[in-house]
């Protein structure tokens, strides 16, 4: 298995930073200097958050504060490089933007914290560009929507922290292929058997299996764990592996991805 490229983002601290994205070359360890770095004024990122990739290996990302939008820059992109397309205004349906996606058609999926929705663009969508698709109201049962996946036939996997923090209602959503509107999920993952609390990271891997990253966990408020469902998972059920302990040197994930 070929070693893996890692994207990051750097969400920044202080008012004067607005954060940056790095990148580490294949076998990357320890204190690594980045093989490339995106920062500065003309990047216009600001407090990013979710970061993919497509099949071009573009670089998607959400900013999360002060204003929502969606940053993408071409492969390869170094130093302060100008967004080859920047979704931002008024029309944009962004809402607490975090968790971000790309299918294999290039169309774009946004978890909107805040909004309580799920945003997809068009290919190349920029500017004020209005969402093809809105996944919103009250049968979706999107609840703090934080991490996002979509699968090789285009089907929406959605984190959800719930209502409140700590309250211990986080859940799972799957959504149809091209769904839009007050539609309901065709699948949900949900209850106390789930050990879902705080849910942030989500990834699928080739044979559907459903990896979260729950950034607190219901024993401990301080601390998280790592779960695997298994695909087709609906209901009250038990992950088939918990990582979770200690040993495990997991606090407080946010962000997962399986290879």
């Amino acid at each position: 298995m070929p070693t893996p490229t890692f994207y990051v983002t750097n969400s920044g601290n202080g008012a004067s930073n607005k954060g940056s994205i790095s990148v580490f070359a294949a076998g990357a360890n320890g204190n690594a200097t980045p093989a490339k770095t995106i920062s500065g004024s003309n990047t216009d990122l600001s407090a990013p958050s979710g970061i993919a990739l497509d099949q071009n290996t573009n670089i998607y990302v959400t900013n999360f504060a002060p204003a929502d939008t969606v940053a993408v820059f071409a492969a390869g992109a170094s130093g302060n490089a100008t967004p080859i397309q920047f979704i931002s205004g008024p029309n944009d349906g962004l809402s607490g933007a975090l968790g971000i996606a790309v299918d294999r058609n290039d169309k774009t999926y946004v978890a909107n914290a805040y909004g309580n929705t799920v945003t997809v663009y068009a290919a190349g969508a920029t500017g004020n560009a209005a969402p093809i698709q809105t996944i919103a109201g009250a049968q979706t049962h999107l609840s703090g929507p934080t991490g996002i996946a979509v699968d090789g036939s285009d089907r929406i996997y959605v984190a959800n922290t719930g209502p409140g923090s700590n309250s211990g209602d986080g859940k799972v959503t799957v959504f149809a292929a091209g769904a839009n509107g007050n539609v309901a999920p065709i699948e949900v993952i949900s209850g106390r058997k789930t050990k879902l609390f705080d849910p942030y990271g989500l990834a699928r891997d080739a044979s559907g299996n459903i990896y979260v990253a729950n950034i607190r966990s219901i024993a401990n408020a301080d601390d998280g764990n790592l779960e695997d469902f298994s695909a087709g998972s609906s209901g009250n059920v038990s992950p088939l592996v918990r990582i979770h302990g200690g040993r495990t040197k997991v606090d407080g994930p946010i962000g997962i991805a399986i290879r």
